[in-house]
């Protein structure tokens, strides 16, 4: 913003009198534009890409969370079968 700014307030005088400057002041403002926008977007899929994969981990720890419960359950009610009728839970 600064350098678009400066091109177009005060050295618009002396960038219109010189063709060659004027394309290569604004043609370096493009550039750097150019690197910005390319950054973001190299930041958005940097950032993409880690949620992938912490999304495939916390699903994995799910999984196991899961499966452990469900392997808990399993043997609870296998020791609720195996009790003698005259015994009661609690």
């Amino acid at each position: 913003m600064v350098l678009v700014f400066l091109g177009a307030v005060p050295f618009s005088g002396s960038l219109a009198s010189r063709p060659l400057s004027f394309a290569v002041f604004w043609g370096g403002c493009f550039l750097l534009a150019g690197f910005i926008l390319a950054l973001a977007i190299y930041d958005l899929a940097r950032v993409r890409h880690e949620h992938r994969l912490r999304a495939r981990e916390l699903e994995k720890e799910l999984a196991e969370v899961a499966a452990e419960a469900r392997e808990a359950a399993r043997q609870l009610r296998e020791e609720t079968n195996a009790k003698p009728d005259g015994e009661e839970s609690g």
